[in-house]
């Protein structure tokens, strides 16, 4: 049998476009085009850089990809256009192209990255295949979802519609900054009533589309363009924020009211499936499931449910959960999730042949020598095996720091990633010391930082830098075995400092994607304050 790929990405405003290349039922391979295309989001683009790597890493040839799935059932056009792409650029001549509903990839994605056997899902997005997200029953037994309910006409059902005209309103990017919001909301007051806007109605979000822009008059609608009307900065007496302007309190309450609005939305909305359907087993995916602040409230709103959030909920996971509809009975039954790190591999060759052109000499990796850098407050730049799938770097393209100085988060704002300060910093922590310093109970999973959690008094005391104004903190608990490299290098710091946490930031600067190569760690390196660069096998020091 031959390989099956999964493409997303395209023209009329698509974002985050990747592949996912499947082989005997395994991924073999799952990136987001903008780490190697380096275009934040590749908003509108096809995935042309991720599919000519993965002909040359894995050394195959057009005719040993036998299938392929996209996202976008009602786009006809595309049945034309992806064809007419894959043969014009990669001689890839597949006669028939399976297109797959946006939301029933998202939810495929969820349910087989899960270790759920049968789940209740609820998929919330901006708008896909002309709907913003679907209720879905699926099983290890059949390939396909029970359908619930699809929340149809998008400007009336869009809780992704709602925060994008709020980001824009604070004066963020819809798309890119969505999550800036949420990290603001932390320093404002809830003192605005959103329920005008949004609110739950039967079980269907229910969205005033006079405060959202007729995006239909535009084909495609882009993501720079307005989404909030006139009628909505009217009706709430706002004044937009432009990027120039500052930030004041009024945003941060905009942003703390809007939080709490999507919370108790989404909350209205789950219980009300879940009172119909008696399933233990809940999953949320699409965009709006990527505010893990969101998704603590909801963890402890819901505790005696099992709460999962894929790695990646938002776009990036179309490829996957579209090759995901290409699986036999017997792959699905048994499908097993690789864990976070699918992207490309890079030989020791490459990597020597990157620190060459420095004119630095590199020296061997050393766990101690890297423990005493951290003691002293250094910023270590962490470039290990295979790259990350999605969004959040989760120890393979990580910036480290010691969380100790309750100013480094200050000190890593300002010296690598350039970017607002009341943006925090997440930390990462073995599983065997994560009860101790952050509040997780088994209802949910925190290998991926999909959550917000409380903080623990010795977190507050040993490791302040990470904690949040609120007290709470975005973890990613390290599973044994996941990472060994990175295992051992808390194991080592938690015995030389008596701290269990390192702070875990994304290896890129502020509007660049996470690296990918080994050439673009040391761009990188050379371009910020970082003080240390691990790399393989291998540490160079400025």
């Amino acid at each position: 049998m031959g390989y099956k790929l999964g493409l997303c990405g395209g023209p009329r405003g698509t974002h985050e476009a990747g592949i996912c290349l499947v082989k005997d039922g395994e991924v073999v391979l799952a990136i987001q085009e903008e780490r190697v295309n380096r275009f934040k989001n590749a908003v509108s683009c096809f995935p042309t850089q991720s599919i000519t790597q993965l002909f040359k890493r894995f050394n195959l040839k057009p005719s040993d990809i036998t299938e392929i799935a996209v996202p976008g059932e009602s786009y006809q056009d595309m049945l034309i256009r992806w064809p007419a792409y894959l043969r014009l650029n990669f001689g890839l001549d597949i006669k028939k192209i399976k297109q797959v509903n946006h939301q029933v990839a998202h939810a495929n994605a969820g349910f087989l990255s899960s270790n759920f056997d049968e789940a209740l899902i609820i998929t919330l997005d901006g708008v896909g295949d002309q709907l913003s997200g679907i209720v879905c029953s699926m099983n290890r037994l059949s390939t396909e979802p029970q359908i619930i309910k699809k929340f149809e006409r998008p400007l009336e059902t869009s809780i992704g519609f709602f925060w994008d005209a709020i980001t824009q309103v604070i004066g963020f990017e819809s798309l890119e900054e969505a999550y800036k919001t949420m990290g603001l909301a932390a320093y404002g007051n809830p003192t605005i009533d959103f329920s005008d806007f949004l609110s739950i109605k039967g079980g269907v979000p229910s969205l005033n589309s006079s405060f959202i822009q007729n995006q239909w008059k535009f084909i495609p609608y882009h993501p720079s363009e307005q989404r909030y009307s006139d009628e909505f900065v009217g009706f709430y007496k706002f004044v937009p924020r432009r990027k120039q302007d500052s930030l004041s309190n009024i945003h941060a309450d905009i942003a703390a009211s809007a939080q709490k609005h999507l919370v108790g939305s989404v909350a209205e909305l789950i219980s009300y499936y879940i009172e119909k359907n008696k399933c233990k087993n809940i999953i949320l995916s699409g965009g709006v499931a990527l505010n893990s602040s969101m998704m603590g409230k909801l963890k402890d709103e819901f505790s005696s449910y099992n709460l999962f959030v894929p790695q990646m909920p938002s776009d990036g996971c179309l490829a996957f959960g579209s090759v995901a509809s290409l699986l036999e009975k017997d792959e699905w039954l048994n499908f097993k999730y690789p864990g976070p790190y699918t992207g490309f591999e890079y030989s020791n060759n490459e990597i020597i042949k990157a620190i060459s052109q420095t004119g630095i000499q590199p020296i061997q990796y050393d766990e101690d020598i890297i423990v005493d850098y951290l003691s002293k407050e250094m910023v270590v730049g962490f470039y290990e095996g295979r790259s990350e799938f999605g969004p959040r770097a989760l120890g393979s393209r990580s910036i480290l720091a010691s969380p100790i100085n309750p100013n480094m988060k200050d000190i890593v704002n300002r010296k690598i990633k350039f970017r607002e300060e009341f943006r925090p910093f997440a930390p990462v922590i073995r599983e065997v010391d994560a009860d101790n310093y952050f509040e997780v109970p088994k209802n949910a999973n925190y290998e991926y930082m999909n959550f917000v959690v409380k903080a623990t008094d010795m977190a507050r005391k040993n490791a302040p830098a990470i904690v949040h104004q609120d007290g709470t903190s975005r973890v990613q608990v390290l599973k044994s075995g996941v990472n060994s490299k990175l295992e051992a290098l808390l194991g080592r710091w938690a015995n030389f400092s008596g701290c269990h946490v390192l702070l875990n930031t994304s290896f890129n600067l502020k509007g660049e994607p996470i690296v990918e190569t080994p050439t673009d760690a040391i761009r990188t390196f050379f371009s910020c304050g970082l003080d240390v660069l691990v790399i393989g096998n291998y540490m160079i020091k400025k």
